[in-house]
């Protein structure tokens, strides 16, 4: 048809497959590895050098995410990981997105993030770090969230449209690392297509995005 990919990146994958196999995942009781949660895709692992002593805080390693035990390696989960990855690695200037350290087909690595997210801050029933925010606090945390959204949509951002859709914006996908809050999660992200011949972007569809609030 008449629509095609805006840049060569968004065709293609970028892995660094030997990041990834620097950790051995069998030896969870040795204290180098943990599952500490999974999303609707894949399970989130804290892992460290063998070296290192036992866990006492999620406070260093990072986050490696594999696909879910339950799911069988497909090109579609495949696809959604390679975009997420090339997302990240398109996103690596801006402070306001996690780092990624290395990818392989469904499996990359990220930072960690031991205070979890904003919507673990909103629906926090004691308010504990809610309860801290000034006017000036809630409003550098506004224009961290719109940054970080600004910073996605200026990536290859030719004749006026983006060439990434995040397409799954909610708040639990704002992660507070090292003092502020970054968006993550790009495995719903869509890589805008360009229609040369009626000069506009080409429209997608999103036949399913699960959550109580997003955008």
């Amino acid at each position: 048809g008449d629509c095609k990919a805006m840049h060569a990146w968004q065709l293609k994958s970028y892995p660094a497959c030997n990041n990834i196999h620097e950790f051995d995942l069998t030896q969870v009781k040795k204290g180098n590895s943990r599952l500490i949660n999974n999303g609707g895709f894949r399970d989130v692992w804290l892992v460290k050098e063998e070296e290192l002593e036992p866990y006492d805080s999620y406070s260093s390693g990072v986050v490696m995410k594999t696909l879910l035990l339950k799911k069988t390696f497909k090109h579609r989960e495949f696809d959604r990981h390679r975009r997420d990855a090339n997302a990240y690695s398109m996103l690596h200037s801006s402070i306001h997105v996690p780092d990624i350290y290395g990818y392989c087909t469904n499996t990359a690595m990220f930072d960690v993030a031991p205070d979890g997210t904003l919507e673990d801050m909103i629906e926090d029933p004691d308010k504990t770090k809610m309860s801290q925010w000034t006017p000036d606090h809630k409003l550098r945390y506004a224009w961290q969230v719109s940054k970080a959204l600004a910073d996605v949509h200026g990536v290859g951002n030719i004749h006026g449209s983006p060439a990434i859709s995040h397409t799954d914006i909610s708040v639990d996908q704002f992660l507070w690392v090292n003092g502020m809050f970054k968006l993550n999660d790009f495995n719903r992200a869509r890589f805008i297509r360009w229609n040369a011949v009626e000069e506009k972007p080409c429209k997608f569809n999103i036949e399913k995005s699960p959550g109580k609030v997003s955008s």
